[in-house]
């Protein structure tokens, strides 16, 4: 062959029936037929206007032209050619053309992908059953990345036997109940209950049996019938959802169903939610709409515009297949989405050794970008506990994979064995999971670039770790503590000085709006915790409380050493200090060695610490002496009076034991950057022996 030229669709078919009918059946000559598309065209189109998506197009044809310059080629509209030539290796000539491409257009997503069937004399060789075959093979790899060029073979068939079955029996289908959902289960993260499904839709067929989701959609899609597959769907979901809601009551999970471009363009897709949730009277809040990313590849402003009428009426949207290509950075920029689902392919690389560190950078810092935006965080595909743990730690909201169970009816959800979340606790999760807990480290020099955190769920007297970052973790390991679940164990344990402290900062936490901090020594290390109030569970009355303790840097461990270690000697001398901003006239910080030594009075006001402190701890007697020992507006005039720079006196204090004991206490004043504070102390009275005792005439 050796037209060097673009045909029309009909001068092709000329040519090309006229070369497939001078074939010798007992020849040896072979012919390829291509099918040539761009995958990711019809975005560019739409981003960058009709005019250089045609220039593309146009341009796109004369390197077809030159890369097969024996060959014979034809244009069948926009991005599409076909191309029939010897049957040579066409892999390196897609490759070669794919680069060139990504020269000439470098801002443009796009690939050149080739369906190719073999032509052999002595076939049955008509043009349309070639072209149909064709097309058939590079739908398989259409939407694959790492593939351009697919050989039709014999098991492509059933897939030409569906092109003509699938849109003459989905009518039929429907009316005669062959269509089916299946729910996959979505997990929350922090707690491992389900929180919510993805409707699936299945084909059970009477002559050919089970159609699979991969073998109709592409097929509807083409044909533009597929917002009637999506219709039938949304009406079963709504049926089945309210089936179950009146038996359920809160143990119901929001399923989301998947839309693509073409229900946004062949029907009024909202109002086939609205007549389906006015049927059957289901709250829409149960509802969860999920934007494929094909659906990206419309005009922008009439997607966002059904997309908002969806939100103003109650439903969540949801993007799918984000970091896929069309879903991308730019769309997040233009309207708010209330979750992003991320890509299932960024999780199989995410499994391999060459790219599990890279993708583990990209999942990271794309969860908090997402938090930063306040839209929820999905990921789909998860198959091992290690995954799971991975996700959990680096902030993902909710996950979905076989790992938590494949895809049911709606009755085998509610009634799992998994505990399905109250949906009325939705938006307390969605509030306590958009907290970023973040991960971002770096191992040079062993610097940490985000603090240990850690959110808490407080429910009456039990505390359950719900999320911990990996420098949480560590820190945890560094004070003697161990691992999370040893750092729970410790919370809820019965005793201790620690688990005193901590239980009346949660207290404190819990009726403040702002940060309440917590100092303490614990294993010999200097422990300082900051708290802070996120939500309170309108179904359980639990509590979620954000955790963040201060962890030195590198630079300046050592100093942060000696401090430890001058803190231990303090210890040592004494049972408790507490540091007062006279300023403001609040306790800042307050340092035990254990309960016994008094309540947590760190952020209260100094005078009702000093009341609390007496009535709880301080025998009857001395009370009133106490409390005038520790009056803020005489201290200045005693210690000038004194002539000296610190004031003591003996109190007697419980001891833990049913009695009392002698403690000696100290008010220290100090001026700290124009503050006037004091550190007030208490130590035991330590009364020297008979005979080292110092009587009068001694003195003399």
């Amino acid at each position: 062959m050796d037209d060097n030229q673009i045909l029309n669709l009909e001068l092709f078919k000329d040519y090309a029936t006229g070369i497939l009918e001078s074939l010798d059946p007992e020849g040896a000559q072979e012919y390829s037929l291509l099918w040539l598309e761009m995958s990711g065209y019809d975005v560019y189109r739409q981003q960058q206007g009709l005019f250089r998506g045609k220039e593309m197009a146009d341009r796109l044809g004369v390197l077809i032209v030159q890369n097969f310059p024996s060959g014979l080629v034809g244009h069948a509209e926009a991005d599409r050619y076909l191309v029939m030539n010897d049957n040579a290796d066409v892999v390196p000539v897609i490759d070669r053309m794919n680069e060139a491409i990504s020269r000439t257009w470098p801002e443009a997503r796009v690939q050149l992908k080739a369906g190719v069937c073999v032509i052999r004399g002595g076939g049955d060789n008509r043009l349309g059953l070639l072209t149909e075959r064709a097309q058939m093979a590079l739908r398989t790899i259409l939407k694959n990345p790492d593939k351009t060029v697919v050989f039709y073979s014999k098991s492509m068939d059933r897939m030409i036997q569906l092109q003509t079955y699938v849109p003459n029996h989905l009518r039929e289908a429907i009316a005669e109940n062959h269509i089916h959902v299946r729910y996959q289960p979505i997990i929350r993260t922090m707690t491992r209950r389900i929180c919510g499904a993805e409707a699936l839709a299945r084909w059970e067929d009477p002559e050919l049996g089970a159609i699979y989701p991969g073998e109709f959609i592409p097929i509807l899609e083409q044909r533009h019938m597929a917002h009637l597959l999506d219709a039938c769907i949304v009406d079963l979901v709504v049926k089945d959802l309210s089936g179950q809601i009146s038996r359920h009551k809160g143990e119901l999970c929001p399923v989301s169903v998947n839309l693509s471009r073409y229900d946004f363009e062949d029907c009024d897709i909202f109002r086939v939610f609205e007549d389906a949730v006015e049927k059957y009277g289901l709250p829409r809040t149960l509802l969860r709409i999920e934007v494929t990313e094909g659906a990206m590849a419309i005009r922008q402003d009439v997607l966002f515009s059904v997309l908002r009428r969806f939100h103003e009426a109650g439903y969540e949207v949801w993007m799918d297949n984000y970091g896929s290509g069309y879903a991308s950075m730019s769309v997040l920029e233009s309207f708010r989405f209330d979750m992003v689902k991320f890509d299932i392919r960024l999780l199989r690389d995410f499994r391999t050794k060459e790219r599990h560190d890279e993708v583990a950078v990209i999942l990271s810092y794309n969860v908090n970008m997402i938090k930063e935006l306040k839209m929820g965080t999905v990921v789909v595909g998860v198959e091992t506990e290690e995954e799971y743990l991975w996700l959990k730690q680096n902030g993902f909201e909710m996950q979905q994979g076989y790992f938590f169970g494949r895809p049911q009816d709606y009755a085998g959800i509610v009634h799992s064995e998994s505990e399905v979340e109250d949906f009325r606790s939705r938006g307390y999760f969605s509030r306590v999971g958009a907290v970023q807990v973040e991960n971002r480290t770096s191992d040079a020099g062993g610097i940490h670039y985000v603090d240990p955190m850690a959110i808490l769920e407080k429910k009456g007297v039990d505390v359950h770790v719900l999320v911990v970052n990996q420098t949480f973790s560590d820190y945890l390991r560094e004070i003697g503590i161990g691992d999370a679940a040893s750092f729970e164990t410790m919370l809820n344990s019965a005793s201790g000085a620690f688990q005193e402290r901590l239980f009346e900062f949660y207290e404190n936490v819990m009726k403040r709006d702002g940060d309440v901090t917590l100092s303490m020594m614990y294993g010999g290390s200097l422990v300082e915790m900051q708290g802070r109030m996120i939500d309170v569970n309108p179904v359980t009355k639990s509590a979620a409380i954000l955790i963040h303790m201060s962890l030195l840097l590198a630079r300046s461990r050592s100093r942060g050493y000696d401090f430890q270690d001058s803190m231990r000697s303090l210890y040592n001398l004494y049972d408790r200090m507490d540091l007062v901003n006279r300023t403001e006239h609040v306790v800042e910080r307050s340092f035990m060695n254990a309960a016994l030594y008094g309540t947590v009075i760190e952020g209260r006001d100094y005078g009702a610490a000093v009341k609390l402190f007496a009535k709880e701890n301080v025998r009857r007697r001395d009370q009133k002496r106490f409390e005038a020992f520790l009056d803020d507006a005489t201290i200045d005039g005693r210690l000038q009076a004194s002539g000296r720079q610190v004031l003591e006196a003996v109190f007697e204090v419980r001891d833990g034991e049913g009695g009392y004991a002698r403690k000696v206490f100290m008010v220290m004043p100090m001026n700290r950057r124009g503050q006037k504070v004091m550190l007030l102390t208490m130590r035991d009275d330590v009364q020297p022996e008979p005979e080292f005792r110092m009587t009068a005439k001694s003195r003399r």
